[in-house]
């Protein structure tokens, strides 16, 4: 009995750090809505921005060692 107790109180507690903590520990509102499927779309979301943000730089200055 004190097993399934203990699994249920981590259940919960994962869920809650997930609706308060996206991807990029930002706090979050929570609502139904930060699930972890949220979180996930967000995490990718940032990534991406984050990778056409270095292949944009690396576009503009290629090969810095030149410029010198």
């Amino acid at each position: 009995m004190n097993g399934v107790v203990k699994k249920k109180k981590r259940k919960k507690e994962r869920k809650r750090q997930e609706k308060t903590v996206d991807g990029c520990g930002e706090e979050m509102k929570r609502s139904k809505a930060n699930t972890s499927k949220a979180i996930h779309r967000n995490a990718v979301f940032h990534s991406r921005e984050i990778q056409s943000r270095e292949s944009r730089v690396f576009l503009s200055n290629p090969q810095p060692s030149k410029a010198k």
